[in-house]
């Protein structure tokens, strides 16, 4: 299921995290092995996280994926050699959830993607997914809620 679209103008938000690149076949694995990396880190270097993981998509082709597995945080931290500071985009947004499996997120993007181009915006830049519920502490994957930002302009 997906919440209604709402166009937000966000502010840019600091976070700490690791830009990494994969094939399209095998990206998925990175979540798996890079969120418990971004977590110890992010404890190691003093950091509180300010809400759940993300995944920003900096590039999506059928040869490459760019993502980047990162943290929103309230202040700058020791970066190392795989997790630096950085930050998401600020401005005009489209911001919904998907609720339900990640399974269902490929159609959730493609659906919101074909409301973009009919409604007359563009894509200004990588979208992004926030995890809000933890999937080892709710089993039910029914109530799994995944926020959604897309910036547009």
């Amino acid at each position: 299921m997906t919440t209604p679209y709402e166009i937000k103008d966000l502010a840019p938000q600091l976070t700490f995290g690791v830009t990494l690149h994969s094939d399209k076949a095998k990206f998925m694995t990175l979540f798996d092995v890079w969120f418990p990396k971004l977590w110890q880190a992010l404890t190691e270097a003093g950091g509180q996280p300010l809400g759940g993981p993300f995944a920003r998509y900096h590039k999506w082709t059928d040869e490459e994926v760019v993502i980047e597995l990162a943290a929103p945080v309230a202040a700058a931290i020791a970066e190392s050699a795989d997790f630096k500071m950085g930050s998401t985009p600020g401005g005009k947004t489209i911001v919904f959830q998907h609720i339900g499996h990640y399974s269902g997120l490929m159609q959730t993007w493609a659906d919101m993607m074909e409301w973009v181009a009919k409604n007359g915006y563009e894509l200004a830049s990588g979208g992004w997914e926030t995890y809000v519920t933890d999937p080892r502490t709710e089993p039910d994957s029914t109530k799994w809620v995944t926020e959604i930002y897309q910036p547009i302009k």
